[in-house]
């Protein structure tokens, strides 16, 4: 038991129900609820009820069929149950809203892998071939999560992938694997859109676009104190990867209703009518789905796990601990490591901004502790090596931005401390979802700052969020609620 003190009024943090790193607990998952709608019913195709729909199911080969049982896929979580038939059969778009480690990035994997093996095996060559279907993710960590899977499920099934993304990496290189032939491309928007534009990369044989992270990529810097979150061309964002050109050339090039570009050869254009967009997050409000819409055919199919439209993995312990300042921050953070270090072999704290990474690392590591920084101008080397690390158990701490909640997905990590608080909920969701995926029990404890005026301003949907996922409000929070009202 951590009991806080100097400015952590009242604030306690028990680390007895939080379950060591622990098998996938699909019981948990599977019985969630799911609410599906379109305006054309008739569209929605039946959930299946087993993973042996999946593996059974006539898009499957036999390769497939071996990859998916190495990986001991054998029982589906409640939003797969609609994902894979709806992708694999379905004749419409998707927009789908889940909880951080619910399953949903595997579901859509393993399903693109499924089409595009079935299309691959009844073709010959590789020089002439160009991608079938493109996943869109806002962070390098995020691609490369998702290559490495897709890589497993796709052994030996003749299928070529290829990940993208910008920085250092040379282009060079990467259009000469394009000119080899591909089937899946997996890349960050700008290094994306960066050969779509210079004319290496041919989309005329897409027939599958899958964007994670939705809210992300067409919000990619939200502010709190608006009333609407500006999105698109009529922003200009400073989050990696994404400036004001990329954000109207991603709708230019996938609005259902936006011109195509004349600059373009028609082999560099996508195919409207004949392809499917499948969008996926966590949190998926009234804006995000109100922006999707100017992409998504009339008729898509819209999928929501769980009671709301911004949801918490209930199997998360929130603590929310508050603070007045950033040195007070500092010192309780030490205090509070020290009972969590001897609890879990993996910690990852979030800080709002670079430089405080690099510094908040740095001192962790002056009190005793073995910490890294990673963040979007580290060079992508640097990232991979930390992040490797962390994975293998040989670093405990790493400190990293809040854009790395959307890439960083590590077995066995079930604790995060947001340093800051994030900005707005849905960072928040994409931060603390870092843990308690795949049904398991994870802790996210948050500092909140009672006196800073961004953090004042999320109170009530904070105190509805935590309602929602069955955690307890701290008294600190009702009773600032209450004087607000007052």
């Amino acid at each position: 038991m951590y009991s806080g003190g100097n400015g952590l009024n009242g604030g306690s943090v028990d680390f007895e129900d939080v379950a060591s790193p622990q098998e996938v607990n699909f019981e948990l998952l599977e019985f969630y609820d799911v609410y599906v709608e379109s305006k054309r019913p008739d569209l929605i195709v039946k959930p299946f009820e087993t993973s042996n729909h999946v593996n059974n199911s006539k898009t499957s080969t036999m390769i497939v069929k071996y990859n998916l049982a190495k990986l001991k896929f054998n029982q589906l979580t409640s939003i797969q149950k609609y994902i894979f038939p709806n992708i694999l059969f379905g004749n419409t778009d998707l927009l789908v809203s889940a909880p951080n480690g619910s399953g949903k990035t595997f579901a859509y994997i393993a399903s693109i892998v499924q089409v595009v093996t079935c299309q691959v095996e009844r073709q010959t060559g590789f020089s002439n071939r160009t991608p079938v279907a493109l996943i869109l993710v806002p962070t390098r960590e995020l691609v490369q999560q998702i290559f490495n899977q897709m890589m497993l499920l796709t052994k030996d099934t003749g299928v070529r992938i290829l990940y993208l993304y910008g920085g250092q990496v040379n282009i060079d290189k990467q259009i000469e694997k394009i000119k080899s032939g591909l089937d899946i491309i997996i890349s960050t928007p700008g290094r994306f859109l960066q050969l779509v534009l210079a004319q290496e990369l041919a989309l005329h044989n897409l027939r599958y676009i899958v964007i994670d992270e939705i809210d992300k990529i067409l919000f990619p810097h939200p502010e709190v104190n608006t009333e609407r979150r500006i999105p698109l061309a009529n922003r200009i964002s400073t989050a990696a990867d994404f400036n004001q050109e990329t954000l109207e050339a991603i709708y230019k090039l996938f609005g259902k209703s936006s011109p195509q570009s004349s600059k373009l050869d028609k082999d560099f254009l996508i195919n409207k009518e004949l392809c499917r967009l499948f969008f996926f997050s966590a949190t998926i409000d009234s804006q995000v789905r109100e922006e999707s819409e100017k992409y998504l055919h009339p008729n898509y199919v819209y999928m929501v796990m769980g009671n709301n439209i911004k949801a918490v993995n209930s199997k998360i312990k929130q603590v929310i601990l508050p603070c007045k300042n950033y040195t007070e921050k500092k010192v309780e953070l030490i205090k509070l490591l020290k009972s969590l270090c001897t609890k879990f072999s993996r910690i990852v704290i979030f800080v709002a901004e670079r430089v405080l990474s690099d510094t908040l690392s740095d001192y962790l590591n002056q009190n005793g502790f073995t910490a890294a920084s990673i963040h979007g101008n580290r060079v992508q080397e640097l990232r991979e090596r930390v992040v490797q690390a962390f994975r293998s158990g040989k670093l405990q701490l790493v400190v990293a931005t809040f854009l790395m909640a959307r890439g960083i997905d590590v077995e066995g990590l079930n604790c995060v401390i947001n340093f800051d608080f994030p900005d707005c909920l849905s960072e928040y969701i994409h931060a603390i979802g870092r843990t308690g995926r795949a049904g398991k029990i994870g802790m996210a404890i948050s500092f909140f700052n009672t006196t800073l005026k961004q953090d004042i301003n999320l109170i009530n949907e904070l105190i509805k969020s935590l309602e929602d996922a069955n955690q307890d409000v701290p008294h600190f929070l009702l009773e600032m609620q209450s004087n607000q009202a007052s």
